[in-house]
């Protein structure tokens, strides 16, 4: 369920099944994403962690200016949309993505080097500033040195959106 945090309405997906309260019309998921004032993807976000040792740094103004928003599965998606929009709400952006040609039991393209990249420069284009890390959110050294290198260059880590994800085939 996605709510619009202006008039506290529930939305209504694209599938036509009610989550929640009813809605004027349905949306599509990227509709639900962007609906109220931030969006789906900062009302799923959870603060985890903040330093007061550093002041963040930041380009944009608005109401999530100076923070700093860890988004796995950034590079395409989902997980781009949302940082799209966390970026327009003035956030600094950290891009996490596995940006592999291949996974065993995936069956379908996952995003590359080239797609993370592209991304970055489109959250940079937001004027956001942005970084990327090539990692798996199995593994929690891959976790934890780009939560470090966020830390190191921004100040403080903010918002984790949580996203990333597979299809599996049947094995």
């Amino acid at each position: 369920m996605s709510i619009n945090s202006q008039n506290n309405t529930a939305c209504k997906y694209s599938d036509d099944q009610t989550h929640g309260m009813d809605a004027p019309s349905a949306m599509s998921r990227r509709d639900a994403l962007t609906t109220g004032a931030l969006g789906a993807a900062a009302a799923a976000a959870s603060t985890v962690m903040a330093t007061g040792a550093a002041t963040a740094q930041t380009t944009t103004t608005g109401q999530l200016s100076g923070q700093t928003a860890f988004i796995t599965g950034g590079a395409r998606g989902i997980g781009l949309a949302s940082a799209e929009e966390l970026a327009k709400a003035g956030a600094n952006i950290v891009l996490f993505d596995i940006a592999s040609s291949s996974m065993p039991h995936v069956s379908y393209t996952l995003s590359s080097e080239t797609d993370l990249a592209a991304a970055q420069a489109r959250i940079e284009a937001i004027g956001a500033q942005c970084m990327t890390h090539q990692g798996d959110v199995r593994s929690l050294e891959d976790q934890q040195a780009a939560m470090q290198q966020a830390v190191d260059r921004f100040g403080s880590l903010n918002i984790v959106l949580a996203n990333a994800g597979v299809g599996l085939r049947d094995q």
